[in-house]
This record gives C-alpha cells, sequence and structure tokens, in this order.
C-alpha cells in the first residue's frame, strides 16, 4: 500500500546535458507527472519565451538566465534566435536507460526542504549530434540576452581611448576592420579573467560572450541565489532532493504553494 497522497504532491523537472552537466529544475503542473516527455519539452523547455514560466511561478527569476543558457545548448535555434525543437539526434535518457518523447518520464518521492514532492529527471545527450549549432541564431540570442552590457563595451572602444582608430573614411572594408581591431585591442587591454572558472558560476568552459562579460563587468556572474521564501534554487544541480522510499502513515506533506 502506498501512503503517498500523489495527486496533492508539488511535482519537479529536472533537465540536465549529459555533456556539460549543466542542469535546472522547474516546477510543473501536478498532472503532468504522467505526461509523455514529448509534452514535458513543449511545455517546459521548448517555449519561446522563457518570461512566460517565471510569470507563471514555474522558475524562479534568478534562475532565468541559466534557464535561457540550458535552451541554447539543447534545442535548435533560427537564424533570430528563437528557441526550437531538441537538437536532431539528442538522446534523451535516465541514468543509462534510454528514453523516447512517447515514454512517460520516470518519476520518484522525494523529500524537498522537510516536504515531500514528484521529482522527474531527464538528461539530454547530445554526443551524437555534431558540430551543428547555429552560430547566428545563437549570438543573436545571447547578444539580445545582454545588449546594454555588450554595447557599452562597443561603445567604449570605439568611442573611447580607441577613437583615432575608427575614424570615418571612404573605405568601408577599412573602416570595418579598424573596428575590430578597436574591440580586439579592447579585450587585450583588459584584466585577465581566467580565474573566473573557479568563483561565480564557475564555468570551466565559457563561450565568447560569457567571457566577455566577466570583462564587462569586471567581476565574475553571481551565482543563482534563492530568495529567503525560495524552495530551491533553480539554475543548477544545487538544489537536494533526499530519496524518500516510504513515508510514515498520517505524515503530511507541507504547503508547497508559496513558491
Amino acid at each position: 500500500m502506498s501512503f503517498y497522497p500523489d495527486d496533492h504532491l508539488p511535482a519537479f523537472l529536472r533537465w540536465s546535458d549529459y555533456l556539460t552537466g549543466k542542469s535546472c529544475v522547474l516546477r510543473i503542473k501536478s498532472e503532468d507527472v504522467d505526461a509523455r516527455i514529448g509534452k514535458l519539452v513543449s511545455e517546459y523547455l521548448a517555449v519561446r519565451d522563457a518570461n512566460n514560466l517565471v510569470s507563471d511561478r514555474r522558475l524562479l527569476p534568478d534562475s532565468l538566465f541559466a534557464f535561457q543558457a540550458f535552451q541554447d545548448i539543447t534545442l535548435t535555434l533560427s537564424d533570430d534566435g528563437v528557441s526550437g525543437s531538441l537538437i536532431p539526434g539528442s538522446v534523451l535518457r535516465n541514468g543509462p536507460r534510454e528514453l523516447s518523447l512517447s515514454e512517460t518520464a520516470p518519476r520518484e518521492i522525494v523529500l524537498l526542504n522537510g516536504s515531500y514532492a514528484h521529482l522527474l529527471e531527464v538528461t539530454i545527450d547530445r554526443s551524437e549530434t555534431g558540430y551543428s549549432r547555429n552560430w547566428l541564431g545563437f549570438d543573436k540570442r545571447r547578444w539580445e540576452r545582454n545588449r546594454n552590457a555588450f554595447q557599452k563595451f562597443v561603445d567604449n572602444a570605439a568611442n573611447g581611448e580607441h577613437e583615432s582608430r575608427v575614424s570615418p573614411s571612404s573605405d568601408v572594408c577599412s573602416d570595418s576592420i579598424e573596428f575590430l581591431r578597436s574591440l580586439a585591442k579592447a579585450i587585450w587591454d583588459s584584466p585577465f579573467e581566467n580565474y573566473s572558472r573557479f568563483t561565480g558560476m564557475m564555468l570551466p568552459y565559457k563561450t565568447g560572450d560569457e567571457t566577455l562579460l566577466n570583462i564587462v563587468e569586471r567581476s565574475v556572474q553571481k551565482k543563482c541565489r534563492p530568495s529567503s521564501s525560495s524552495l530551491i534554487c533553480m539554475a543548477s544541480s544545487q538544489a537536494t532532493f533526499s530519496r524518500v522510499p516510504t513515508r510514515p502513515e498520517g505524515c503530511q506533506a507541507e504547503n508547497l504553494d508559496e513558491y
């Protein structure tokens, strides 16, 4: 006999990337614990505007950046940077077991901050997808996400101490080269930031935009930290779920709606 009132338990879904180890946790609708993985992908990963997940209280505001970064590496992208479906060739896993989009995700009862909850876990393995990233869409998506920081860097590089290098002329090609040289020199002159892999978000391998953000801000990006009313840090695998084989009779789950 089961002592878990499953219909009343909150439910969480943890996506993980097999290659990088990055993960992201969202709160899902209780009725979706038995949904097919294809539906979970559509509603809780391949969403065009991740801000909707925040407004629906599925994702913490502090975790939005990390979730979007997870989308960048697991989904196809249009030239305009709009996220699409899973990258062709991706394999879904739960531990060593391969999963299909038509299956339901394995789930278990876990203990979270003293309360019981469903946890669904799906790992996305991109090992066989090849090097097929749409860099045009990827770079545009990253630029739009941090437009103010990047634009300020470009303006300072082009109009600050390197102003003499980008004076207008009739030679468009020459102007472009001088402009790029100004940006390159601004990066070259910046403080060495390689130490950032050991602090902040601790990214061992960074894309160009992640490196540039550290340079622009002259500091590492802050860790995702939940607020005092938050139940879980959704940006990474820092969330601690304790596996619970059984629940004693009469033990009631706390109300997790404050999330």
